[in-house]
């Protein structure tokens, strides 16, 4: 297929025998073929003039010196006729001249196309009612390079196409004229004409045209552009006068959180500008219209408002470090943003340039617009942003104090925190500021500003280098963009979201209710007093969605506590010293012990070399210990425990030396300290045939001192199990080349080998606590440690994370001596403390999808709402062209008003659709249920075991009307 498709191209090439005019039927100078015309016809000279009076822009080949060669229309004699569609003036009534109305002279003009840059004498009308020159350019679908005396031109055509080129393909203007000139000519593209700094010009006035004729504004005498009045914004968030229902300020007590302003507001460093040679000369086309903030009044605020130097107390990430970071080669570092948390639209009037970096004064005035845009009279609102645990803290306070700033009256402001950026805040963020615990938000990331980032950064980087105006106006058309696709798919996201929604509350639900099936009621209706009282009093109490307990005491602690009790049990004096002392050393000589089996036989002769003298050290210890021991053993005829045996613990310990010939190995065995077994009570003591009191208080202490060594190693082996976390999130996945990846991995394997070690102290405490005689309560604390307790435990350092209710953490990470109520001495204790969290969550959880199909439907009704008001604002707009006697405003108005209609039919068609479907699945009703508002639904907070299910109960047809 190939071959025959390669050869009817080739075949396209050559002029067919026979060829007669395509349009007068002569077979004479049939030369001309026009490329561009379907079905790629053949002319004579005059025919294909003729033909192309409507357009000029197609390119026309003409066959000589047997192949066919590219040709101007200009060339074949085409001029460009303006006024009269093409035809000539005929200068009606002709004796009109004279010093005041001089003829229009013919010109020569460039025109800019899609195919091409192209070069036509222009003839203009001359009549006495003749336009001016640039009403004639317009009148044909062409937009003048200048106003003055037009010398170039280009088709409209070409603007939008520049418009969706830079909006789709992110196509900087010199890369797009580029392609013209290629398109013109490929051979010699420097020949074709360049038009490029007027291309920007055009391009930026007709942007802002659009722009305006969107919005309607020559259609709303009474109200000037400003302040957002350019920019969409989101159809289902709520907006007073808007998309509200009749009355709704009446239905507030019954789901206050469906009228909530959710904001999600973030700086992008990715969007600077470069300071220009002559700013003075930088003309803005909009203040204020569109996303960004009027440039006067935010300048006010910035000299208005002091810089605040801020100190991060929470947060590792670098917007508060950036904040005063200054860039000497920059007029912007950045941009500050918001947009609805929910769907992710650009909020009107609330972008921001950032003069130095993401400073509190600069977020604030960003977060204010955002809050007060068509807001008026919400009772809450919700403001989640990645630093919010730090920023919301007197953020009320600075509205109050501002000059330059403001919020409306709102009953209640939330912060939160974005669930990806949570896991780089300290812990107790995670329960003041998790949007999985704050009541209202439904199913909402907070991260929804980022996807905005990633689209506009492309198009950022071709206006660093623009005017600060032109670079507004650039970006403003972007989001305008951004919030028009978001619009144009917001009916089948809704109907995705409702559909999940419905699946998994019913799986939450379920779950919870199974969960809750297996607990005692005093214990759940206790949990349950506990998050009530801890949701109203916010803050530190919501800690209560986390593991209650304090820390493990240590063996420092435990030692001073029996070094004080010495007298007063009959221990020895010097017996508690005596013991740390021996456990010191057992870790020593463990720790040497591993060295030696590292080096597996080999090794360099500095790592030989620092083994013997770690030997050399530890042998005088060694034998001072073990000849300090015969005084804290009173038994006669008490076994000798200076046998040479391995250290006995749960994992095996290499004791090979590799530096020895196996000849003299069992002879030098016995004089390297790793292998001494101390005289400690856990070694002499299950050795004795009946140990004396004395004896038996000592294993007492040994048994108190090795829980300590114990929760020591614990806590060590945590520690080194979250920083091998971090070493892998912070370093290997983010390395940028496969060296750094390379030592990336050297640190986890070096933090791989401080595990093993905290892993065989561990060891070694247990089997002294076994060799001692412990009880079966303090072993079912201290367990064996397996390899699958060595996982990182998600709920510590990813505890934002989904499907939390089906992952149980380790016992590692569990395992404490204390909790709040006193002293764990079983694990069901332990696991009563799981259950409680688990059940906790998995209430938050089913809240948080119960809450998400209630605001969900609600949405679908605001968006019904908001295409109904946008059909009668343009049927307003209508009337009022029809009544100034503008018929193509009114034209322009009816064709809104048809696009309005046919979103608001699918919207309900849609919607009804979906709702049925589930409603369906789910089986029919008992009885007549049907529902006048969707805030009758139950409360999301109601655990009674048949939660109510708003798609059961709605009458679709009379909600979606």
């Amino acid at each position: 297929m190939r071959d025959a498709i390669l050869d009817n191209l080739l075949c396209s090439e050559a002029l067919p025998d026979g060829v007669r005019c395509f349009f007068c039927g002569t077979d004479k100078g049939v030369e001309y073929k026009c490329v561009t015309c379907i079905g790629r016809p053949v002319f004579c000279q005059d025919c294909c003039v003729k033909s192309h009076v409507h357009n000029p822009f197609h390119q026309i080949h003409q066959w000589m010196d047997e192949h066919f060669k590219r040709i101007t229309l200009r060339k074949l004699g085409l001029r460009i006729r303006m006024g009269h569609h093409g035809s000539p003036c005929p200068e009606f009534p002709g004796n009109h001249f004279n010093f005041t109305f001089t003829r229009f002279k013919d010109d020569e003009m460039v025109f800019v196309d899609k195919s091409g840059v192209w070069t036509f004498p222009v003839s203009y009308c001359n009549c006495i009612t003749r336009k001016s020159r640039v009403e004639q350019i317009l009148d044909m679908g062409l937009y003048p390079g200048s106003f003055k005396t037009p010398k170039t031109a280009f088709s409209m055509e070409l603007l939008d196409y520049f418009y969706f080129d830079l909006m789709e393909c992110h196509t900087p203007a010199s890369n797009f004229f580029s392609k013209l000139r290629r398109l013109t000519n490929n051979v010699d593209p420097k020949s074709v004409t360049d038009r490029y700094r007027e291309l920007m010009v055009a391009a930026r006035q007709w942007n802002d045209l659009q722009a305006m004729k969107w919005a309607g504004v020559c259609l709303d005498p009474a109200s000037s552009p400003g302040n957002g009045r350019l920019a969409l914004f989101c159809a289902p968030c709520p907006q007073p006068g808007v998309n509200l229902p009749d009355g709704w300020e009446k239905m507030l007590i019954e789901n206050p959180y469906v009228y909530r302003r959710q904001v999600n507001p973030d700086g992008n460093f990715g969007a600077p500008n470069m300071k220009t040679k002559k700013p003075e000369k930088d003309v803005s086309l909009t203040d204020g219209d569109g996303s960004f903030v009027a440039p006067a009044p935010y300048d006010g605020h910035l000299k208005a408002t002091p810089d605040v130097k801020e100190r991060s107390t929470c947060s590792n990430l670098k917007a508060v470090s950036n904040a005063n970071a200054n860039r000497k080669e920059l007029e912007c570092t950045g941009i500050g943003g918001c947009v609805c948390a929910r769907h992710g639209c650009v909020i009107p009037h609330s972008v921001v340039d950032f003069q130095k970096g993401e400073q509190q004064k600069n977020m604030d005035y960003c977060i204010s617009n955002a809050l007060s845009f068509n807001s008026e009279g919400l009772p809450e609102a919700a403001v989640i942003y990645d630093l919010a645990c730090q920023w919301g803290i007197h953020f009320v306070d600075r509205m109050k104090r501002s000059t330059t700033m403001s919020i409306p009256p709102f009953e209640r402001l939330i912060t939160a925190v974005g669930k990806f950026h949570l896991g780089s805040h300290v812990d107790k963020c995670f329960y003041r500021h998790s949007l999985n615990f704050v009541e209202g938000t439904g199913q909402v990331d907070g991260e929804i500003i980022e996807t905005l980032w990633s689209g506009l950064n492309p198009i950022s980087a071709m206006a660093r280098s623009m005017t600060k105006a032109h670079r507004r106006e650039v970006l403003d058309d972007a989001m305008r963009d951004w919030n028009w696709k978001k619009l144009t798919g917001i009916i089948s996201s809704l109907a995705t979201k409702w559909e999940k929604a419905v699946e998994e509350e019913e799986e939450s639900r379920t779950s919870f209710q199974n969960m809750t099936s297996r607990l005692e009621k005093e214990l759940t209706d206790k949990w349950e007093d506990e998050e009530t009282e801890a949701l109203e009093k916010g803050g530190d109490a919501l800690a209560i969605y986390g593991v209650r307990h304090k820390e493990a005491p240590s063996m420092a602690e435990i030692r001073l506590e029996l070094a004080k009790s010495e007298s007063s049990t009959g221990i020895e004096s010097g017996a508690t010293t005596w013991l740390v002392t021996g456990m010191n050393l057992q870790e020593a000589l463990i720790k040497l012990s591993r060295s030696v089996a590292a080096l597996r036989g080999g090794g360099t002769v500095a790592e030989r070399t620092k083994i013997e003298e770690q030997r050399r050290k530890l042998r005088p210890r060694v034998t001072a210990f073990q000849s300090a021991s015969e005084s804290f053993y009173s038994i006669a005829g008490e076994k000798e425990s200076s046998s040479e045996l391995n250290i006995s613990t749960d994992q095996e310990i290499v004791a090979d030396d590799p530096f020895q010939d196996s000849d003299d190995e069992d002879e030098e065995c016995v004089n390297r300290p790793e292998n001494v077994k101390l005289k400690l009570p856990s070694v002499v003591i299950p050795e004795m045939d009946e140990p004396s009191p004395q004896a038996k208080k000592l294993a007492e202490h040994e048994i108190n001192l090795r829980k300590g060594q114990a929760n020591d190693a614990l806590r060590g082996l945590r520690v080194q199990l979250g920083y091998k976390a971090l070493l892998y999130l912070k370093q290997v996945r983010k390395a940028p080349s496969y060296a750094k990846r390379t030592r990336a991995w050297d640190n986890v394997n070096a933090n791989e080998k401080k595990v093993d070690e905290w892993v065989s102290i561990y060891h070694l405490a247990r089997s002294s606590m076994v060799n001692l005689g412990a009880s079966e309560d303090v072993l079912a604390i201290y367990q064996q440690i397996t390899p699958p307790d060595l996982k990182i435990p998600k709920d510590i350092y990813q505890p934002n994370r989904p499907n939390q209710r089906s992952e149980a953490m380790s016992w590692i990470w569990q395992c404490r001596c204390h909790t709040e109520s006193g002293c764990v001495a079983s694990t069901d204790l332990r696991a009563l403390e799981v259950y409680r969290v688990n059940w906790l969550r998995g209430k938050a959880h089913r809240a948080r999808w119960q809450e998400e199909k209630v605001l969900v439907l609600e949405e679908m009704q605001n968006t019904i709402r908001w295409f109904q008001h946008r059909g009668r604002t343009w049927e307003e707009r209508k009337t009022t062209a029809l009544r100034l006697q503008k018929p193509g405003h009114a034209s322009y108005a009816r064709k809104q008003i048809i696009l309005s209609n046919k979103f608001l039919t699918t919207a309900q068609e849609t919607f009804r659709k979906v709702v049925l479907t589930k409603k369906k699945k789910k089986g029919p009703k008992q009885g007549p249920q049907v529902l006048e508002t969707v805030h009758e639904v139950q409360e999301p907070g109601d655990d009674s075991e048949t939660d109510a299910h708003p798609e059961d109960e709605l009458d679709a047809d009379h909600i979606f009307s």
